[in-house]
């Protein structure tokens, strides 16, 4: 995504000596302010209630539920993941230990990779349900 493609180049830049680190800071904090969002969207979903359908759809939306709860573990666990990374970078505002920016990015390009998957899966579900009659 583009905000990892902005952290990257920040990170890039500070570790070569060309941008100051509170650059970085404010790129970090940007992103911890996404990642707070996308968790308050994420709690603020509606569940699935296939105790609600009629009969003959109980059995279709009982599996609609149990992938969409996976699907938002797994997005949960991957912004997780992301925090924990922007988390190790700031380490690096401290301390100047490059070892926390490497570790750090590396944590948030895993995690971002597994969120745009989850995203790819969501949007092909959509369609596949909106060809269904």
């Amino acid at each position: 995504t583009e905000n990892v493609k902005r952290l990257i180049e920040v990170t890039n830049r500070v570790a070569d000596g060309l941008a100051d680190k509170s650059e970085l800071g404010e790129t970090i904090c940007r992103l911890e302010g996404l990642v707070s969002n996308a968790r308050k969207e994420l709690a603020g979903q509606q569940d699935i209630q296939p105790e609600t359908a009629p009969p003959d759809q109980v059995e279709q939306m009982e599996l609609e539920k149990e992938i969409v709860d996976e699907t938002r573990d797994v997005l949960a666990r991957s912004l997780d993941e992301f925090q924990a990374g922007l988390s190790g970078m700031r380490n690096f505002l401290d301390d100047e230990d490059k070892d926390h920016l490497i570790t750090g990015l590396q944590q948030v390009w895993v995690a971002s990779q597994d969120m745009v998957q989850v995203i790819k899966v969501g949007d092909l579900a959509e369609k596949s349900a909106g060809t269904q009659i």
